[in-house]
């Protein structure tokens, strides 16, 4: 087996093998073959990581016909090494030259794994092929602000698709870099007093700012989901920050604070929600968190009463508190997911409070213990 190593720009091919018969990219785990007619020269344009490619791709069962694909996804674009697709796929994306067809064989390992993609029709362990047509290559430093912002909603897309296949880690990356991407863009726009309605590309301001919000509440939902609470707040805040007035903002920041036992701020977050919500589908969530956040407080309550009636073994401050701090004015909306600052004081008062209070029917047991023996001496 040939083996294919980059290119040095002259377009000759290399002294170590034909790229038109299978070279090996990673031993026999990735190979490639370029399928398209010879060119004298070669082309010599090849994606390096962070540039965006236009690929034409065509999956099938590794042996099997091409003519029987798996799935096919037509002028799609990815960053390079953005791990958007399997780890073999993307490491061809670099070694296909523009305008070029190749093959790729993949093996299980480097292709969708253990997991397969059941959506597509990938089974377990499968070994593939991908016939990949790279249709154009954008180096990362030409990107302009309408194809940055495609670039983070084909990885919210993405994140999506690993969100419903409960694969939360993977969804958290591309959520975050889609996220990271929004918000640097909305940055680079907003002038000095935050205000910037300029049209830019095609975009405007509020457009970006949409979707700035949109990629940082999936992150706050899928921290959520992997019980990272105290993180799933601050991305709420981060949410909040950049538009206080969007309401599944509201509703994320309900949910996570209901789990926190801050329901203090979850009331706050349902009130504001509730000044919002048109949609059935927001009215229904609504409703749930609503219903929710009643009977955890009283779950709640009900908590620390047993924790009160165990006695002399009981009182501390096993439970957690919910916070109780106040807004202002100003800090209100983002006061909603950023918590109680003075919390851990109000946690120590309650809990000296609990003593103090067990130390109190202490002494008077005591006391009603004394006087009972002086009555029987009497």
């Amino acid at each position: 087996m040939n083996k294919l190593i980059p290119p040095k720009g002259d377009g000759d091919d290399d002294e170590e093998g034909s790229p038109y018969t299978f070279c090996e990219l990673m031993s026999d785990l990735v190979q490639l073959k370029i399928t398209s007619a010879p060119q004298t020269p070669r082309p010599t344009e090849q994606a390096d990581v962070h540039d965006q490619v236009t690929v034409s791709i065509r999956c099938y069962q590794s042996g099997g016909s091409p003519d029987n694909p798996l799935f096919e996804e037509k002028s799609a674009t990815y960053i390079v090494g953005d791990a958007e697709v399997p780890p073999g796929l993307e490491l061809g994306f670099r070694f296909i030259r523009k305008s070029e067809r190749g093959v790729l064989r993949v093996k299980s390992k480097f292709a969708y794994g253990a997991a397969g993609l059941s959506d597509r029709g990938v089974a377990p362990d499968a070994d593939l092929e991908f016939e990949v047509l790279l249709e154009d290559i954008v180096r990362s430093g030409d990107f302009k602000l309408e194809e940055k912002i495609k670039v983070a909603l084909r990885k919210k897309e993405l994140g999506n698709a690993e969100f419903k296949r409960k694969e939360y880690k993977k969804a958290l990356r591309l959520y975050s870099a889609a996220a990271t991407t929004a918000v640097e863009e909305l940055n680079a726009l907003t002038d000095a007093d935050g205000t910037d309605e300029e049209e830019e590309d095609g975009l405007v301001w509020g457009e970006v700012r949409a979707v700035a919000v949109a990629c940082t509440n999936n992150v706050a939902r899928v921290l959520f989901k992997m019980n990272e609470w105290a993180k799933a707040r601050d991305a709420c805040v981060e949410s909040l920050k950049i538009d206080g007035d969007t309401v599944s903002t509201y509703l994320v920041c309900c949910n996570i604070c209901i789990s926190m036992a801050e329901f203090e701020e979850a009331e706050m977050a349902i009130v504001e929600a509730g000044k919002m919500c048109e949609s059935e589908k927001d009215l229904a969530e609504l409703a749930r968190l609503t219903k929710l956040l009643k009977r955890r407080k009283k779950e709640y309550k009900k908590e620390r009463k047993e924790m009160w009636t165990r006695g002399l073994g009981g009182g501390g401050g096993g439970a957690k508190k919910a916070s109780r701090g106040g807004t202002s004015a100003d800090e209100k909306k983002i006061k909603i997911v950023n918590g109680n600052p003075n919390l851990e004081a109000d946690e120590d008062k309650e809990e000296n409070r609990t003593m103090m209070m067990w130390l109190l029917s202490l002494v008077a047991a005591i006391l009603v213990v004394g006087v009972s023996i002086k009555l029987a001496d009497g």
